[in-house]
């Protein structure tokens, strides 16, 4: 089936087909995997762990069943969004305060729970040669392991899974190949449509823009079971995954006056017609695709969301005022209303509505994907003068630990007392998919940072992991450079052409 099967993904019918193909199959098995995860019991099946990495997967397997904390208490949802946004603020300021202050270690020990093992067992010491990791990012990493994990598979590939005896079902190439295909998708789509309606960015953004892209890609794909878009649908992701980096790099380069700021806001609540300057007419381009999916007359709420992220898009100019002091409180909440903002943005615009529970859970997500954004670019934030309470410390010449904790804090608060929302198709999946990122993205960005912490506070993370975190380190050092759209697509295409050669040679 491997030429044929790279044939048919070629063209546009086949890949429709495809994805059906694998909508199908996914529609099988997350009522499964939901049950699963209520127990605890979740089981990744051996297909899908590589030798080489099998005591990694198994660990995460690990962490997937250990890491769900059941809320200790349940706040009524309150009468409005704003309500919301400000109640989730304070519970996260005031849980970030303590963990600054009190340096609990069992917060560490709780977000990396560990799997007593026999440390002399040959599993849990790790094999892998990073010598031979071409470092173009950490994506391209991944997902070059990844294809050489099928590659040594490949004579196993033959053995297909069947529904009913009858009906093939996808492998784990495949899925790979779908994977590829809709981030090519993606990376195609950012720069092609930027252009069209004159988008530009400065610094990070456009890469920025891709990984909102695959976020809002993931949570459609959590919340409806399929990952393949329509073009109308590709058209939303993009004005999503780019109205954000767009305002904050023309507030952050050129900044915009009041008058700017007010056609913005009139633009958002539903205006037309307004004669917009050259430095904002993207912004008002992006608003004006989104707003022709979501007409704002019938979705007040999604309007709402927009002038709330706006607002606060506008007072973060401050963090790069020299004459304003903003406090950690301050700043915290800037990054808690941006971040809350922009997420509930996505989980509007992906569901195409929200409840009130939803969007405590989105805001809530936001809140802490912003502060972990914060400390992933705390290197650009500082060449640009950007105040957050990670540069504030590391200009301070101090370590980062206090910081550290306090994040580890406001993720135990969101654990502890914001419960799944029952409004979900699969609410558990979508909680412990994303408590599961947020474990990977904080030890990606405290490995890209770790001299900015204490000895103390790396011997913590060091006792937490059953394997030699040295190795971890060394995979995510010197990614940042590479983290380009240029350089994802160049990787892209590389593996792209590695997964045909699979295919063809391989009767799967």
């Amino acid at each position: 089936m491997g030429k044929s099967f790279t044939k048919i993904l070629e063209s546009k019918i086949g890949f429709k087909l495809v994805s059906l193909w694998i909508y199908f199959d996914v529609k099988l098995h997350l009522k499964g995997i939901e049950d699963q995860l209520r127990r605890g019991n979740l089981v990744i099946s051996d297909e899908y762990k590589p030798d080489k990495y099998k005591y990694v997967i198994n660990h995460v397997q690990y962490l997937i069943n250990n890491i769900y904390i059941k809320p200790d208490f349940f706040v009524k949802e309150l009468e409005s969004i704003h309500d919301e946004a400000v109640f989730v603020c304070d519970l996260f300021t005031e849980a970030y305060t303590k963990g600054v202050n009190n340096h609990d270690h069992d917060l560490v020990v709780n977000f990396f729970p560990k799997k007593r093992v026999d440390l002399n067992n040959s599993e849990v010491t790790m094999q892998q040669n990073t010598s031979k990791l071409v470092n173009k990012g950490s994506l391209g990493k991944f997902i070059k392991e990844l294809l050489g994990y099928l590659e040594s598979r490949k004579t196993n590939l033959v053995n297909r899974r069947k529904l009913y005896k009858v009906i093939s079902l996808p492998l784990p190439i495949h899925y790979m190949w779908y994977l590829l295909n809709n981030i090519k998708v993606i990376i195609n789509d950012i720069p092609f449509l930027s252009k069209k309606y004159d988008v530009k960015y400065n610094s990070d953004g456009e890469v920025r823009c891709f990984y909102n892209a695959m976020t809002i890609s993931l949570h459609f794909f959590l919340l409806h079971g399929r990952s393949h878009l329509s073009l109308k649908e590709r058209l939303l992701v993009f004005a999503l995954s780019a109205i954000h980096p767009a305002q904050d790099d023309l507030i952050d380069g050129m900044g915009y006056s009041k008058d700017d700021a007010n056609i913005i806001t009139n633009t958002l609540k539903g205006q037309k017609g307004l004669t917009a300057p050259l430095s904002i007419r993207p912004i008002i381009n992006l608003i004006e695709i989104v707003y022709k999916y979501f007409n704002p007359n019938t979705h007040p709420v999604f309007v709402d969301i927009c002038l709330a992220l706006h607002k606060w898009q506008s007072i973060s100019s401050k963090q790069r005022d020299k004459t304003i002091q903003l406090s950690d409180t301050e700043l915290l909440k800037i990054s808690f209303m941006k971040g809350g903002y922009a997420f509930a943005l996505y989980g509007y615009v992906i569901q195409g509505g929200m409840t009130m529970s939803q969007f405590r859970h989105f805001f809530a997500m936001g809140a802490i994907f912003q502060i972990m954004d914060d400390l992933h670019d705390v290197d650009d934030d500082i060449e640009s003068n950007i105040e957050t309470v990670f540069t504030r410390r590391i200009n301070n010449n101090d370590v980062i630990d206090s910081e550290i904790y306090g994040f580890l804090a406001v993720q135990k608060c969101f654990e502890t007392n914001i419960p799944e929302s029952i409004d979900f198709e699969y609410p558990m999946l979508v909680r412990l998919m994303e408590l599961l990122a947020a474990r990977y993205d904080i030890l990606r960005f405290y490995c890209m940072n770790r001299s900015r912490v204490s000895k103390e506070f790396n011997d913590r993370i060091l006792d937490q992991f059953p394997f030699d975190i040295d190795d971890l380190v060394n995979f995510f050092s010197g990614t940042r450079e590479h983290e380009t759209l240029r350089n994802y697509k160049t990787v892209l295409t590389e593996i792209e052409n590695r997964v045909n050669e699979i295919f063809i040679n391989t009767k799967i």
